[in-house]
């Protein structure tokens, strides 16, 4: 084996342990998680998005590695047609999903609002509550991650919210 192929095969063995050691794949991962987290993805009243149906309009967004939410106007057959990889059904209570909005409104300082009506507006806010519509909830997880997507039948309305926890 000659000097050069020594060094080759040195330098591709010395790359492989870097690349493929376990601890060094958890940082590039930590750290593109991370990069995520602090650099969102967002969007208020898109006409439209490549990853929804030609047929959304106001489309409204927020996406980082642990937390994404959209929302957008569509009609019921067009959420159908969009949400058939999930088990849609009629909802018979009201149910809750939280909105894109949870990470780009300010929430109320407790001193500032000693009766708490800031802070229920706040969370009127960042949470729609779908009383006649269609909705979708992956089984409960234990670490509380999971995806809901609900569409508002008195509003045309679709909501999506995910979190991989």
């Amino acid at each position: 084996m000659t000097k050069k192929n020594k060094k080759i095969l040195i330098l591709s063995i010395v790359l492989a342990v870097v690349i493929f050691n376990p601890i060094s794949l958890f940082s590039i991962f930590f750290g593109m998680a991370t990069w995520s987290n602090t650099h969102p993805d967002k969007g208020e009243n898109v006409k439209s998005v490549s990853w929804l149906p030609k047929e959304a309009t106001d489309i409204c967004f927020y996406e980082t590695y642990s937390f994404t939410a959209f929302e957008f106007n569509i009609s019921e057959q067009g959420f159908m047609d969009w949400a058939k990889k999930w088990k849609i059904k009629k909802n018979v209570e009201p149910v809750g999903i939280m909105r894109y909005t949870q990470f780009t409104l300010p929430q109320p300082k407790s001193s500032s609002d000693p009766t708490g009506e800031k802070y229920k507006e706040y969370q009127s806010k960042i949470k729609i509550r779908i009383k006649n519509g269609l909705y979708y909830r992956t089984p409960p997880r234990p670490n509380g991650g999971g995806t809901y997507v609900g569409y508002d039948l008195d509003t045309g309305r679709a909501y999506y919210q995910s979190s991989p926890r």
